[in-house]
Order: structure tokens, then sequence, then C-alpha cells
């Protein structure tokens, strides 16, 4: 189920062990995938339609009918669907998950994070005892390093790294207000990582910056007062 753009990006939505849908974005000029999540897409929105053969009127008679005990209310989208969806929503999908830099620039350019290049950055929220909020440059990063070093010493480089990252189906059971110092979180368009009861996901914060192109390890490096604690 997937779909390419004019501009060469490959657009890729999969099933995983999650409830909600997978997307996989990518483009031949890069090496690796330049989005990948296993759970962005919500199963209230993605991968379903009501069940023809039922003749409902719209999506919310089939919801009602659910409610009420038909479990063959809604069906699978078959590929046309997949298609229809991946293709007309295309742009919003680059919009919302990919960074600037990575909109319609080849492989020449310098994807690497450093502190001298913050245009490379993937903006991220994290969440744990020691250090909270949302992470969208090498300064944010550092800051949170620090505050993490207070209670993790010489380990708050890995502590950070192997946050885990939260499912949507967990980020739905937290109420909405927790994410306020977050936009973009509730809808799945900011993953979250951290050490707290929702951070059950199938990869670490390190995985995900590798696929995004951060070396978080050496930006955290290149900041004298953390390279002198180590």
């Amino acid at each position: 189920m997937q779909h390419t753009t004019d501009d060469g990006y490959t657009l890729r939505a999969f099933s995983s062990m999650y409830v909600d849908q997978g997307l996989e974005i990518s483009h031949p000029d890069h090496d690796g995938p330049l989005f990948y999540n296993p759970c962005c897409l919500s199963a209230e929105s993605y991968g379903r339609k009501p069940n023809p053969e039922r003749g409902f009127d719209d999506h919310d008679e089939a919801e009602l009918a659910e409610t009420e005990g038909d479990e063959d209310a809604f069906v699978p989208w078959d590929e046309d669907d997949w298609s229809e969806c991946l293709s007309s929503e295309a742009g919003d999908f680059l919009e919302a998950f990919l960074p600037e830099h990575l909109l319609g620039t080849s492989a020449q350019e310098d994807q690497t994070m450093t502190t001298g290049n913050e245009a490379a950055w993937q903006p991220f929220f994290y969440d744990c005892s020691s250090g909270w909020g949302r992470i969208d440059s090498v300064h944010a990063w550092i800051g949170l390093l620090e505050n993490l070093a207070a209670t993790h010493k010489e380990r708050a480089l890995e502590h950070a790294l192997g946050g885990q990252v939260a499912p949507m189906e967990n980020i739905e059971q937290v109420p909405r207000l927790y994410f306020l110092g977050a936009p973009g979180v509730s809808e799945g368009k900011l993953p979250s990582f951290g050490w707290r009861c929702e951070h059950t996901g199938s990869f670490t914060l390190r995985e995900w910056a590798a696929a995004h192109g951060m070396d978080l390890v050496m930006g955290a490096y290149e900041h004298e007062e953390l390279d002198e604690e180590r």
C-alpha cells in the first residue's frame, strides 16, 4: 500500500502490532527512510470504512451500529482506498512529518545534526521524572540533558536515548491537558519519548533519531560541560 509523488517521495502505509496504521516516507536520493512511525495513522480515521453491504448513509451511522454490537459495521480498506488516501493526502503527510530541509532537496545536502546545523532537527517531546518538554533544537536537547544529569549523572545521555516512544493508543488514554505544552502529541504529529507509563513502544529515541539523520550523541559531546562530565 504505497504511493509515489511526482517529485519522488514514496509514502507506504502498513499494519504492525499496533491498532493504528504505520507510515513510512522515503526518497531515492536519501539512504533509509526519511520518516518511520508504526502507529501514526489513527485507526478511527484510516484503514476502515462503513460496510457497503450494510447500506449505511454515513460513517456516523456505521459507528452507531458498531456500538450496538454490529461487528461487521466496518470493513478494512482495500488497495484502492489506500491509494486514494495516500495520493490525496501526500502533501499534508510530507508537511506534517518531514522537516523543511528534507522537502524538495537532494541527498547532497548535509543531514547530520550538529550544534551548527539546527535546520536538520526533527522535533519531539520528551517526558520523564527528571526532565520534560518539546525538544526542537540542539539548545533544548542540551537543556534536557543538563536536567537529567542532576539525577542520572554520567548516565544522563544513555537515559535520554533509551526512552521509548509512546504508541498512539497509549496517548489517547492520557488526558489532553497533559500535552498542552506539546502541541501535536495528541494528534500523532509530534512523537513522544520517555519513561512514563505510556512509553511502551517498539523503538527508542536513539533508533528514531538515527532514522532521521540526527546525531544526538555528537550533539551532546559538543557541549563542553557534558563533555567534561563524561
